[in-house]
């Protein structure tokens, strides 16, 4: 189905070629648009029980605060760029703060000392049992801030893949993520969250550049880094990470799918609504 035009479209040609709910193609949105949508109307193509049930990668809750398992035998310093630097990580319980669920939590202080050699990284490491992340979407954790910290250090997340046979190796990293509150908002729980998929600000270590080809996800990775060159000291409180799908699997699209979640439903008949009538 192919159309030639003899002249420079226009502005109005143009924006009548972008009208998603021409459903016709007859370059306007009609009653006729409206009587294929109302045919749809709630049909939907999604394979049931397709979005898979989230991870858990830790909610700190198996800990001990005096017994076992300690924090420790979970959490350990993987890298620490600089000798002078010197760290804290112990687990918080609902009896001397308050985590985000459950009872209990992470907190994390720092001291990141001027350092003239670059970069200076204090890497915190979370080791897994193997997981496989392939249909996964996004990772979810929750952390809070405090009131000391500075722009100037960043938190960077990264992802470690342990395929069998293979030495272990970052899948990918992403950051640096802000470290300091809301002052509207002080000593809140936020939620960050990290699209695994068409996300530009991902990183991906060679030889990966999919989510789907981390067949082993074996851990977790918070590092903080000081690139201001003078001290810098603060305290990160997590908890609740986790992998998260909410993307279903389909039979196809309908065609008065427009938002692309196979499903014809109000979001659909949004575009419907502020597209009626153009081009007629």
């Amino acid at each position: 189905d192919i159309t030639i035009w003899d002249y420079a479209l226009t502005a109005e040609d143009i924006r009548q070629l972008m009208l998603f709910s021409n459903f016709d193609r007859d370059n306007d949105v009609d009653s006729d648009d409206l009587r294929l949508f109302a045919g749809q109307w709630l049909d939907s193509t999604v394979i049931p029980n397709s979005i898979k049930s989230p991870i858990v990668l830790d909610n700190f809750e198996s800990y001990s605060a005096t017994g076992v398992p300690p924090i420790t035998m979970g959490w350990f310093v993987y890298l620490n760029d600089n000798n002078l630097n010197t760290w804290t990580y112990t687990l918080v319980t609902g009896l001397t703060e308050t985590p985000y669920g459950g009872t209990k939590g992470m907190r994390f202080d720092f001291s990141l000392p001027a350092w003239t050699g670059g970069d200076n990284w204090l890497v915190l490491a979370h080791r897994l049992s193997p997981r496989d992340m392939k249909g996964y979407d996004q990772i979810r954790f929750r952390v809070k801030y405090h009131s000391r910290n500075t722009e100037d250090v960043g938190l960077f997340i990264h992802v470690g893949d342990d395929p069998p046979d293979v030495t272990e190796r970052e899948a990918f990293r992403i950051g640096p993520f802000s470290i300091v509150d809301n002052v509207n908002d002080p000593n809140q729980w936020h939620e960050i969250t990290i699209d695994l998929r068409n996300n530009p600000n991902i990183q991906w270590q060679s030889p990966y550049t999919s989510v789907d080809e981390i067949r082993n996800l074996n851990g977790i990775l918070v590092s903080v880094v000081n690139s201001s060159k003078v001290n810098q000291t603060g305290t990160l409180y997590f908890d609740d990470f986790r992998l998260v799908d909410h993307t279903p699997e389909c039979n196809g699209i309908p065609t008065a799918d427009l938002t692309g979640d196979c499903v014809v439903d109000l979001r659909d008949f949004v575009f419907l609504a502020e597209e009626w009538l153009r081009g007629v």
